[in-house]
């Protein structure tokens, strides 16, 4: 059986949302040389220079384009719209990265700390925007709070390809796993 077709202005509209489409061609030669996170750093920088409905918004919630949070409603649930929420983690070699398919941001923090975190990546070097928003957040001291729960994340890795799924005993496990990290 066919999956039905949506038309996402027809359901936004059905829903009484907003809905709005932005096209954007970014620096592909740059994204190549520096890596996906460079890409990632000027859509969001074009996002928030000409979109609509960010105009009236005073929070961002990014999710990455190919995944869902299924528990989405739980965790937006807990938090404070006025807060910044991320998901640490340290690498295994102890560097402090930040989870950047899903974060909650005002957008006034955003724009003047993380809108130029992605000058800082250079995959050829190790250094990814996950790692760029963990030097941002360090360098400006910047306090953050970390999700109640874990986002459960369902569907495919645009960069690697990896099928993302997960069980309940994965969430409650992930969910220890990121609360045991130390935020600084």
């Amino acid at each position: 059986m066919a999956e039905p077709e949506y038309n996402l202005f027809d359901l936004a509209k059905e829903h009484n949302k907003k809905f709005e489409w932005i096209s954007f061609e970014g620096d592909s030669k740059k994204s190549i040389q520096l890596g996906k996170g460079y890409g990632e750093g000027e859509i969001m920088n074009h996002v928030l220079n000409n979109s609509e409905v960010l105009k009236d918004c005073n929070v961002i919630v990014k999710v990455t384009g190919r995944l869902k949070v299924l528990n989405f409603n739980l965790i937006i649930k807990h938090t404070r719209m006025d807060n910044t929420y991320f998901v640490p983690s340290e690498t295994n070699d102890n560097r402090h990265y930040i989870n950047t398919r899903f974060y909650m941001i005002p957008k006034k923090l955003y724009s003047s700390f993380f809108d130029s975190a992605y000058m800082l990546v250079n995959d050829r070097n190790g250094i990814y925007l996950e790692h760029a928003f963990a030097m941002c957040a360090d360098r400006e001291k910047i306090r953050y709070k970390k999700f109640i729960f874990y986002p459960k994340f369902e569907g495919v890795s645009g960069s690697t390809g990896k099928v993302y799924t997960s069980t309940k005993v994965d969430q409650i496990k992930n969910t220890i796993k990121m609360h045991r990290f130390k935020v600084r």
